[in-house]
């Protein structure tokens, strides 16, 4: 693309290169006639005084010589051929001062090295989780003791020792959830390996508030599987339940008594809060000890917010095929760990770029000051963003390869252990980095990059005012110069 600058230039050129071939085109004409002899009138091409570059250009404008052209429009083949070799030359020339050296090399390995390692120790969890007997025997060998109804719990209220000394939690109740122990149906229908997709307490993130609440108030609160409410309010609705254990000092055999209020539930999480705020930091640590057992359990746990969207059963079927929590924080530690990766290697890149700036300071002090804040130069700085780009993309592409390539050839082969061993060392947090860098980093050195482009341009553009003053006599570089900043200038009104 032309930049304003240059469409005057090639502007007033085209002009005095149409003015030139009119004036030797009159001329041969003049020569014919006075070499037969014949009587010939001829003036030459009138062109007013002009004082500036400026003049120059707006006298070439009034001519009809349109500023919104195409440099195709008025350079011949063999111009625009010189104009792409000079714009392949500036190309050659960026990439020739931010090439990697062969010291570069070393920290890029290492960043792959590094990468590569933590895809081997860093696995998803692929096993299948959903199954029945399995889990109700987890849940009944946790809960089911004998019982001891001797005493009744306070409404709206858990005692300090049941929450900071159980381990116990009220939104686990599985028991009469088809009906009170009055006999009323209450719909829900809990069961042992299904609980964890219905109640709030066991969202990783929903959890923090209706779990906390739940141990500190004894009751459960669980998402309502009415669709028709649904459907009319666009809402997946909850419902609480107050929660009562069997045994008041092992806190067995947990069970609905009766409905509560959701609200209510709320309300009085925060006021116990204000009043015992031991007791809410008692709960808080217990609902994310709980999270983190329950996460690598035999029935899992969701993914936050999953189950309010697609319900419980949805959620739970796609927990059972290894979308679920456990995986997710493996996702998020297989990016966090990408990401510090790359921290260290264009940390120590820039170390080992300002080196010479840190030998020459005096103290330690001021070692750690150019360390910390030293500048990198700008080809060391779309070097270093070259490295950790390539890192990431060959790392994730051997990635793909391997475990990809390897769980195809292993399925082929009927081997569904093996594929499936494959699969779990899948760097899904290292694809989401390594996509993010590309956007980013490439973003970045194609700045650089037409910013350098732009200065090899205004290079070229200045030679060729030089020749154009020349040519012309006028004061071209100044009042160019002039013209383009006015231009740049916001206009008043």
């Amino acid at each position: 693309m032309l930049s304003y600058r240059e469409k005057q230039l090639f502007a007033v050129q085209k002009y005095l290169l149409d003015e030139s071939a009119a004036f030797s085109e009159q001329l041969c004409k003049a020569t014919e006639r006075f070499s037969g002899k014949e009587n010939f009138d001829y003036a030459l091409p009138e062109r007013p005084e002009l004082e500036t570059y400026g003049d120059l250009v707006e006298y070439v404008q009034e001519q009809g010589y349109d500023l919104y052209i195409r440099a195709e429009d008025i350079l011949s083949p063999q111009e625009l051929k010189q104009l792409d070799q000079e714009y392949a030359e500036i190309d050659r020339k960026f990439k020739e001062v931010t090439k990697l050296h062969k010291a570069d090399y070393a920290f890029m390995f290492a960043a792959i090295g590094l990468i590569i390692a933590k895809q081997f120790f860093l696995k998803l969890d692929l096993d299948s989780k959903i199954t029945a007997d399995q889990t109700d025997t987890d849940f009944h060998e946790k809960y089911d003791n004998k019982t001891d109804d001797s005493s009744t719990a306070k409404r709206y209220y858990a005692p300090m020792d049941q929450i900071a000394n159980s381990d116990k939690v009220p939104y686990d109740v599985v028991k009469n959830t088809s009906k009170y122990s009055s006999g009323k149906e209450t719909g829900l229908g809990l069961s042992p390996k299904n609980h964890r997709y219905r109640s709030l307490g066991h969202d990783p993130a929903l959890g923090l508030v209706f779990g906390t609440g739940n141990i500190m108030t004894n009751t459960a609160t669980f998402y309502s599987d009415s669709e028709p409410l649904q459907q009319i309010t666009a809402i997946r609705p909850i419902l609480s339940y107050h929660v009562s254990f069997d045994d008041r000092i092992k806190y067995t055999n947990p069970h609905i008594t009766t409905n509560a209020s959701t609200v209510r539930m709320v309300k009085k999480m925060i006021d116990r809060i204000k009043d015992e705020p031991k007791a809410f930091l008692a709960a808080l640590v217990k609902e994310i000890r709980h999270i983190r057992s329950d996460e690598k359990s035999i029935a899992g746990i969701p993914i936050p917010f999953l189950t309010y969207f697609l319900g419980s059963d949805k959620a739970q079927e796609l927990a059972s095929k290894g979308f679920n929590y456990a995986n997710l924080k493996v996702v998020a530690e297989q990016a966090l760990i990408s990401e510090f990766i790359n921290f260290l290697v264009s940390f120590f890149y820039r170390i080992y770029c300002i080196w010479d700036l840190v030998k020459e300071a005096d103290n330690w002090k001021e070692k750690a000051d150019v360390i910390l804040h030293g500048k990198l130069d700008i080809f060391d700085e779309v070097r270093s963003r070259k490295i950790i780009l390539y890192s990431n993309v060959i790392a994730s592409l051997t990635n793909v390869l391997v475990c990809g390539g390897g769980a195809l050839l292993a399925s082929a082969a009927e081997n569904a252990e093996l594929s499936k061993k494959f699969l779990e060392h899948l760097d899904i947090g290292g694809y989401l980095v390594t996509i993010r860098h590309l956007y980013t980093d490439g973003r970045f050195i194609a700045k650089v990059k037409k910013e350098f482009i732009r200065q090899a341009l205004d290079e070229n553009f200045d030679k060729k005012l030089i020749e154009l003053q020349e040519q012309t006599g006028l004061d071209i570089l100044d009042d160019a110069a002039i013209l383009t900043q006015n231009r740049l200038q916001p206009q008043n009104g």
